[in-house]
C-alpha cells in the first residue's frame, strides 16, 4: 500500500513523474491505452511512490502528439489521492493512486532514461489508424467497381455522381 498517498487521501495538488512508457489494459469492449509514470514526487521533493499507471487521456495525447513525449520526459501535472480496489476475487486490497491528471507539462528530462528517438506511438492511436486504414481501403475498392462503368447520363447531358444516382433508389 503506499502508504505516503493513504495520508494525503482526497486532497489535490501538484506532481511530478518520469515517463517510461505506454501499456495496454482489457477495457469492457477493448483494449485500452496507459501511460507509466515513475518517481512519482509533490513539489516539496517528497517521493510519493515508485510508480504510477494513468489512463492514456486527451492531456496524455497531446503531448504525445504536440509535445513530441519521449521516454525521460518529467512531466508535472495536478491530481487528486483517490482510492481504489486492487486485485481480483477474493484478493482484492485497497490501494492508493493519482486521479484524473490535468494541466500536464513537459518540465525537463531524465538524461540516464533518455532515448533520442521517438517513443512508439501508443495503442489507442494505432487502433485508431487501422480503423481509418480500412474504412480508406473500403471506399478505395468502392470507388474502383465504378471505374469500368460509363457515365450515366441525363437527358440534358450533364454528369451524374454515381454515388449520389444510387443513394436516390
Amino acid at each position: 500500500m503506499r502508504e505516503k498517498l493513504k495520508n494525503r487521501y482526497n486532497e489535490r495538488s501538484r506532481f511530478q513523474g518520469t515517463f517510461i512508457r505506454f501499456g495496454v489494459k482489457h477495457g469492457y469492449k477493448h483494449q485500452e491505452t496507459t501511460v507509466l509514470l515513475c518517481n512519482i514526487y509533490d513539489l516539496e521533493k517528497n517521493l510519493l511512490t515508485d510508480h504510477l499507471w494513468f489512463n492514456f487521456t486527451s492531456e496524455f495525447k497531446r503531448l504525445w502528439t504536440i509535445e513530441n513525449l519521449h521516454v525521460g520526459h518529467i512531466i508535472e501535472f495536478n491530481a487528486r489521492i483517490k482510492k481504489y480496489e486492487k486485485g481480483y476475487n477474493e484478493n482484492i486490497t485497497i490501494d492508493y493512486h493519482l486521479s484524473h491528471p490535468r494541466k500536464l507539462n513537459i518540465i525537463g528530462k531524465n538524461e540516464e532514461l533518455w532515448e533520442d528517438d521517438n517513443c512508439s506511438p501508443p495503442f489507442e492511436l494505432l487502433r485508431i489508424k487501422a480503423i481509418s486504414d480500412k474504412v480508406n481501403t473500403y471506399y478505395s475498392k468502392k470507388q474502383s467497381q465504378y471505374s469500368n462503368i460509363p457515365i450515366l447520363r441525363k437527358e440534358n447531358n450533364k454528369n451524374i455522381n454515381l454515388d449520389t444516382f444510387f443513394d436516390q433508389y
